[in-house]
């Protein structure tokens, strides 16, 4: 097996645990399990997946178990961070953008 196939293989064994972590949250929050309730998880695996195709053709010889252990660390930290700050409605973006939106506008 070379070493790019290994890191394919970690990276999928991987995404178990990530899943299954950001799962146990979206039940606890009270939500029901969708596909778009675990979007952000699904994402990452996405994002780490299109990194594994680019190292394998950039750097076949890297060593193939850095990027498995970053995505796992990666989910299991926004999991944690998720869990301890959700999004309400009172925290969106755009009320967000707003309030800097008028802090801006005060100082000029």
């Amino acid at each position: 097996m070379s070493r790019r196939n290994t890191e394919l293989l970690l990276l999928i064994a991987s995404a178990f645990p990530v899943i299954l972590l950001y799962a146990m949250y979206v039940l606890t929050a009270g939500a029901a399990i969708s596909f778009e309730t675990l979007a952000v998880p699904i994402g990452l695996f996405a994002a780490f997946a299109a990194a594994h195709i680019a190292v394998r053709i950039l750097a076949p010889g890297a060593d193939p178990a850095i990027l498995p252990i970053v995505f796992i660390l990666s989910g299991i930290g926004i999991t944690f961070v998720t869990r301890l700050a959700p999004l309400s409605p009172s925290h969106s973006s755009s009320s967000c953008l707003s309030r800097w939106r008028s802090w801006w506008e005060r100082l000029h």
